[in-house]
């Protein structure tokens, strides 16, 4: 990670990770898979004003697999099978995000935040065949996009002479 501050209102952050695991199973399905991900990020803030703040980011993010989710199993008490899926890969997407900050009084602010994903190996319920019976387990769809928009509004009340009343709202 480094950081910068080129102007006196901007600063910069950039920096990369790297993750790598492996899953494993045996039984009906002997299966062992190896990930390895470089997680890029750049984050960018600039002070409009010492009130208003302006962030930018740019991040690889990753999933993380649930052993469940990779891995079958049957509860012989209940008769209950929970299908798995050895070839789940975890879900990756780069994230773009753009956040205004508006404080005010001594506590207050309100957060504006909208975010794009662009997706990779989409994580959800896929029908898994095994002769004429349909199971549904975890898998990959594909790729897609998710865009979120996010207002956070926290108001304290302390200069109204209410002290200790606050009101926080959040919309998505």
């Amino acid at each position: 990670t480094a950081t910068a501050k080129p102007l006196p209102k901007l600063s910069i952050e950039a920096g990369a990770r790297v993750e790598t695991s492996q899953i494993s199973q045996s039984g009906g399905t002997d299966k062992k898979r190896s990930f390895t991900f470089v997680k890029p990020r750049l984050i960018a803030a600039y002070a409009l004003r010492p009130s208003t703040q302006l962030r930018f980011r740019f991040e690889r993010v990753v999933g993380q697999l649930d052993f469940e989710d990779f891995a079958a199993g049957a509860d012989q008490a209940t008769g209950v099978v929970s299908a798995g899926n050895a070839n789940l890969a975890p879900e990756r997407a780069w994230v773009t995000e753009l956040v205004v900050e508006q404080r005010f009084w001594s506590k207050g602010a309100l957060v504006l935040t909208a975010t794009h994903s662009a997706v990779e190996a989409v994580s959800d319920v896929i029908p898994i065949f095994s002769g004429a019976t349909v199971f549904d387990a975890p898998g990959n769809l594909g790729n897609g996009t998710k865009d979120e928009l996010n207002a956070n509004l926290t108001i304290h009340f302390d200069n109204l002479g209410l002290k200790g009343l606050d009101l926080r709202a959040n919309y998505t």
